[in-house]
């Protein structure tokens, strides 16, 4: 739900139990300010906790749900599409050395052989 249909949902119940700004944030134990400025949108950064007694005291009821099927494939198709760009972009980039950065017995580096050989 974006914060402007939150906003409005949290007005209409705060008057529709006939309370103002200033009872729903006592109840709520927050400012009244941050009451005021949820209902005009211009707070979007609440916690979760504050959102669901805000909501409580307001009379609304919360219910949490998932993505849809269709959008939970779009974004595993997104994620792998993800994994494979990075995966190509480290082939390509590769250059086919490696080297080790630790060897038991040996204490001068330079003298260390590269792997594969």
């Amino acid at each position: 739900m974006h914060i402007s249909q939150f906003a409005a949902r949290l007005l209409e119940a705060r008057k529709a139990r006939g309370l103002t700004q200033a009872e729903l944030a006592r109840r709520a134990q927050v400012s009244t300010r941050l009451v005021a400025e949820v209902e005009r949108g211009e707070r979007s950064n609440v916690s979760l906790a504050t959102a669901l007694r805000l909501c409580s005291e307001a009379g609304l009821t919360v219910a949490l749900t998932g993505p849809t099927t269709e959008e939970s494939q779009h974004r595993e198709s997104a994620r792998q599409s993800g994994r494979l760009a990075r995966a190509a972009a480290r082939r390509a980039t590769w250059g086919g050395q490696q080297i080790r950065l630790s060897e038991k017995g040996r204490e001068d580096p330079g003298a260390w052989p590269a792997l594969g050989q």
